[in-house]
């Protein structure tokens, strides 16, 4: 958020793409408009399983979770056993599963 707002002052610019910054971080939008965020990973997740469930397998769910999720327990104990737990997951259960330890 900090960042965004440089880049606008600075640049004058209309927008400001965040692409990658948005992984593991779903609240960003919500910071960079300035509300107060309290951020509920498990219901987080659970809500953009659901959502993609309604268009793609349950591999292809997996598989696009994965690099949100490796975001998020990036610097958290036990980061590198959770990291590689979500790398071996196969299905959205092993997901959800994961996403239960957070």
């Amino acid at each position: 958020p900090a960042d965004y707002r440089r880049i606008k002052e600075v640049t004058s610019a209309d927008g400001v793409m965040i692409a990658r910054g948005a992984i593991g971080h779903t609240s960003i939008f919500a910071e960079i408009r300035g509300e107060e965020v309290e951020v509920d990973l498990k219901k987080d997740f659970g809500f953009q399983m659901a959502e993609l469930a309604k268009t793609y397998s349950d591999h292809v769910v997996c598989n696009l979770l994965k690099p949100h999720v490796i975001a998020a327990v990036s610097g958290r104990a036990g980061a590198k056993e959770m990291r590689l737990k979500v790398g071996s997951a196969k299905t959205s259960e092993d997901m959800r599963a994961i996403i239960e330890l957070l």
